[in-house]
């Protein structure tokens, strides 16, 4: 396993894994979280509000710019992204700090970083008039909102795991309520 850790049959990615271990220490009091890896690797995030409306616009384009898509000379393909990528050393803090947790970061080199770099050329969805409108921290932000809205209205709470760091445990809505709906 890399950044992806299975619970409860479903994959975890960096965000939601990050937010889930944040949560829970606030849940229990905990003052660490261990975060898989050094740190050091770099991931792209986009929101999900902003590849929906990436594709909306795709959808939307004229015949002749669409056409241009399908020239011989590039394969048909575009990337939605940002073409910004942030740490995942960084990443973790903006999620502890946007959860409100206080405690240590602990990174725990011992366990695979996976590759080192995610971030897409997006220069051609650029060059089409798109671009993201939703920064990281507020990506973060409306998904944290979003988490906790969610755990108040259905009177869900996050049940712990014995330690901090990721493993085995169950967690009622959280992951399904934000794996859905952010990032």
């Amino acid at each position: 396993m890399t950044e992806r850790q299975h619970m409860r049959g479903c994959q975890v990615e960096v965000v939601t894994g990050l937010i889930r271990k944040a949560a829970n220490a606030l849940n229990t009091g905990a003052q660490e979280i261990t975060v898989w890896g050094t740190g050091t690797p770099r991931r792209e995030l986009l929101y999900s509000d902003d590849l929906a409306q990436a594709c909306v616009f795709l959808l939307n384009l004229p015949d002749s710019q669409y056409d241009t898509l399908l020239a011989q000379e590039a394969p048909p393909l575009i990337n939605i992204g940002t073409g910004e990528d942030v740490s995942i050393r960084e990443l973790a803090e903006l999620v502890a700090r946007t959860v409100g947790f206080e405690g240590k970061l602990a990174f725990d080199p011992t366990m695979p970083d996976g590759t080192p770099r995610k971030c897409l050329d997006v220069s051609r969805i650029h060059a089409l008039g798109w671009h993201h409108s939703t920064n990281l921290e507020d990506g973060i932000s409306r998904t944290w909102e979003l988490v906790r809205h969610r755990l108040v209205h259905t009177h869900r709470t996050v049940r712990v795991d014995p330690s901090p760091s990721l493993g085995s445990g169950e967690y009622d809505g959280l992951v399904a309520g934000i794996s859905h709906s952010a990032f």
